[in-house]
């Protein structure tokens, strides 16, 4: 299990860390020099932002094989993982944690 803010979530815990390194890899790949980047816990969802407009295109990025892995590896355990871009026009990432 992995304890965070009071709830427990139930994942194998190397994989989990795993899943998430590469979405932070990921998300330092896209960010601008000098950026920011945002980790936040909110209702059992990680959200890893990118401050400000990613450096690739105007769309959300195509899918790498670091975020197929991290999709993969939270499916497996009963999460998620999705990217999105906010109304600031900033690339965000979220994982829905395995309940």
């Amino acid at each position: 299990g992995w304890t965070a803010q009071g709830d427990t979530f139930r994942a194998d815990a190397d994989l989990l860390t795993r899943a998430l390194e590469r979405i932070v890899q990921r998300a330092l790949w896209h960010a601008r020099s000098g950026g920011r980047i945002d980790i936040t816990l909110k209702s059992g969802t990680v959200v890893v932002s990118v401050g400000g407009p990613p450096l690739v295109g105007t769309e959300v990025p195509a899918r790498s094989l670091a975020t197929h892995f991290a999709e993969a590896a939270l499916r497996a355990q009963g999460g998620a993982m999705w990217t999105e871009k906010d109304a600031d026009g900033a690339l965000v990432y979220k994982v829905q944690l395995p309940a």
